[in-house]
């Protein structure tokens, strides 16, 4: 703390240790005093937005998702739908740079979350609609540049639905879409695509995978060394699959995974109508990380990325639920951030080499996260809520 060193009487008569008292309440309010104004201006600020959004949704809703990053929109979307709020994919005729809104329920969608569309090309869409609506898609192609907006994008565009206020075709927020609409704008997509099938879940391959994960536990490799080896849980009416990053301590005592963190689990599993039998739990890892150490190192990563690869093809799930960072970047190649920041999101992956079939890749907190944060249950029941929906 600060000290005056020298304090001579003023003419009111203000001694050294009055104004020393007075200096230490300057000091001590200055520790909060930018605090506390920040906390009243933000409090104003939620107050007037709280405001907007219960009188004026439309506005409310249209202003944030304009403003708001690409990552913060799928909560949003989906607190727009429980106010009844539709948001519809870009339309020629009607999008802009921003959310727009379009009747008493819906907005439309700006030419921004395209994929494939540039800022240039959106730009010459808005000039050749000054000399009015475009009346079909071939008037479309004959005023918009060709250079900047060619064959490719156009065909994009008719995939999501831009065309279908002023062509003759399928509405532009029809299921048939869905698959094109979560490829080419999925920042405003909340939920996959409707994949229905069933986990394998027949003797046949309940047999392999017993051979497969035995074969790995007797056969380990450099990298996985004498390590305690953790086997999947295959429920009875498996519908999904869960992948950890590997097992927990419960986990390993059990010999199985689906034991770490079961309240929180089996809490937001009975809130979705789920059981533990519902699903078919494993990990990406499927041994305990090195004691002392944090992290699994990238070698035990890509070692076990392959069998879990192979888990992921004999059951060929319709949905996985990925409850740790590791297992999202697994499935989710490329992605940002923390598992928090992207809980709740639902990736559709198309069928490539890897994949056999389209999939919806669910993700979900780390159960142990809500040991030390109660809040963050919500996190966890919403993931498994999302797919519960999926799964019917």
């Amino acid at each position: 703390m600060a000290k005056i060193k020298s304090c001579k009487p003023l003419s009111d008569g203000l001694k050294k240790e009055v104004a020393q008292g007075l200096w230490d309440d300057i000091e001590k309010f200055a520790s909060y005093s930018f605090n506390k104004s920040h906390s009243v201006e933000y409090t104003l600020i939620s107050y007037q937005a709280m405001w907007l959004k219960v009188f004026h949704p439309l506005e409310f809703f249209a202003a944030a998702l304009t403003v708001l990053k690409e990552d913060k929109r799928p909560g949003l979307i989906k607190d727009a739908g429980k106010w009844g709020v539709t948001i519809s994919p870009p339309d020629v005729n009607s999008s802009t740079n921003e959310f727009e809104i379009l009747s008493d329920d819906e907005l439309i969608a700006p030419f921004s979350i395209m994929s494939g569309l540039s800022s240039r090309g959106a730009e010459e869409i808005l000039i050749a609609r000054k000399s009015g609506p475009f009346k079909s898609a071939k008037d479309f192609e004959d005023r918009v540049p060709r250079r900047v907006v060619n064959k490719t994008v156009r065909e994009k565009l008719d995939r999501v639905g831009a065309f279908a206020r002023i062509e003759s075709q399928i509405a532009a927020n029809h299921p048939d879409r869905r698959v094109d609409q979560l490829e080419l704008i999925s920042s405003i997509m909340t939920g996959g695509a409707i994949v229905e099938r069933d986990v394998h879940r027949d003797k046949d391959t309940k047999l392999a995978l017993i051979e497969t994960m035995e074969k790995w536990r007797d056969n380990p490799s450099e990298e996985v060394g004498d390590a305690v080896f953790v086997g999947p849980r295959m429920g009875k009416a498996a519908k999904f699959m869960v992948v950890f990053d590997g097992p927990g301590y419960h986990d390993e005592k059990a010999g199985k995974f689906a034991m770490q963190g079961i309240e929180a689990i089996e809490g937001a599993l009975s809130e979705a109508g789920l059981e533990i039998a519902d699903a078919y739990w494993t990990g990406l890892c499927k041994t305990p990380k090195k004691k002392g150490e944090k992290l699994y190192s990238p070698e035990i990563i890509h070692e076990y990325s392959k069998l879990l690869d192979e888990e992921v093809q004999m059951l060929n799930p319709q949905v996985i639920l990925c409850l740790g960072t590791n297992a999202m970047r697994h499935f989710v190649k490329g992605v940002k951030g923390s598992i928090t920041e992207h809980s709740g999101k639902v990736i559709y992956q198309k069928a490539t080499d890897g994949l056999k079939n389209d999939i919806n890749i669910v993700v979900g907190i780390t159960p142990g996260m809500i040991y030390f944060d109660q809040t963050k249950q919500v996190l966890l029941n919403e993931a498994i809520q999302t797919v519960a929906e999926m799964i019917g």
